[in-house]
């Protein structure tokens, strides 16, 4: 069986870290081998950290997940997100980074914010 490799975006752990059990248990179930994250995810997660220890907590749960770091063909396929969505869909630097991420490597993208996503043909998701 060939899994799905799932970039989670940064509001599914978000969740995870309000203590919300279906989402981890349906993270779980995705498998730790098969979850990618990505440096905009990392850092949005950071900057949401409330002090130094939480950060701590944070750096150390998303260490166990792969990075997929941003290469020059998603920085290619961001900037052709941006330039595309940027005004007529109002299409988030962060979200663009994700989307291109997703795109590029051939990750499904598990969000809870669809919409922010939706007009980008290319982007798989990921539904548990």
């Amino acid at each position: 069986m060939n899994k799905k490799i799932v970039l989670c975006d940064t509001n599914i752990f978000v969740k995870i870290f309000r203590g919300d059990e279906i989402v981890l248990e349906q993270l779980e179930n995705i498998g730790v081998d098969y979850v990618a994250i990505s440096p905009i995810i990392k850092c949005e997660l950071y900057n949401g950290s409330r002090n130094k220890q939480d950060l701590k907590k944070v750096k150390t749960y998303l260490s166990a997940y792969t990075n997929y770091h941003i290469s020059t063909e998603i920085s290619k396929k961001f900037q052709e997100l941006i330039t595309t969505y940027g005004y007529s869909k109002n299409l988030k630097v962060p979200d663009a980074l994700i989307a291109a991420t997703s795109i590029v490597e051939g990750l499904y993208l598990w969000t809870f914010n669809i919409s922010d996503f939706d007009f980008i043909e290319e982007i798989r998701f990921y539904k548990p």
